[in-house]
């Protein structure tokens, strides 16, 4: 159990405790605090992490793109959360760490082979379910349409930066873009495996 599952939860059975909330939204409760509480330590290292490499404007508009699509576009995860968030800690740290050397090698054809084939994983494969959380098919169009509005709006954006020779800013946006398209991959990939095994 992690950190913010144990604060999650410590913090739901208080509420539970002062009858703020019923003893059988406890878990319900746990588990969206457990993800706010993550996702805030995510944003706050991923952002320590852009202090770190002098790209800290930069290291935010990855979170916000990252974040903005994948929670909607699904993809690869690991069965344990905690697994899940020490591996989503080493790919920002990666993907921090290269906005700068990505940035100088940046030109049309890489950004077009980017955003073709984040294009094909976003509309045609997202969103990607996982074992602990399977979706409905009403939750599927409903993400889907939203995870490829996602995409569309960080695709217009990152274009725009890219003309306007915002380099590093540009490269950060599509890394976001590029490793959420591999997860998405990776969590279909998976999910076939699963099921062919199953």
């Amino acid at each position: 159990m992690g950190f913010g599952e144990k604060l999650g939860r410590y913090l739901s059975q208080a509420l539970a405790e002062q009858g703020v909330i019923s003893s059988d939204d406890v878990e319900l409760y746990t588990y969206g605090l457990n993800v706010g509480i993550d996702t805030t330590v995510g944003f706050l290292l991923c952002f320590m992490f852009g202090c770190v490499f002098g790209r800290p404007f930069e290291s935010v508009l990855y979170s916000v793109i990252f974040f903005a699509i994948r929670t909607r576009a699904g993809g690869f995860h690991f069965t344990s959360s905690m697994i899940c968030f020490w591996f989503s800690m080493i790919l920002d740290l990666f993907a921090v760490y290269m906005i700068g050397p990505f940035a100088n090698y940046l030109n049309n054809w890489i950004m077009i082979a980017v955003l073709i084939g984040s294009f094909i994983c976003i509309w045609v494969v997202s969103p990607v379910e996982t074992p602990n959380k399977p979706l409905d098919e009403k939750e599927k169009k409903v993400y889907g349409k939203q995870a490829r509005l996602m995409w569309l709006i960080a695709s217009i954006l990152i274009l725009f930066l890219f003309l306007l020779g915002i380099q590093t800013f540009a490269a950060a946006g599509l890394l976001a873009i590029l490793l959420v398209s591999v997860l998405v991959l990776a969590g279909s990939i998976a999910n076939m495996r699963e099921k062919n095994t199953s």
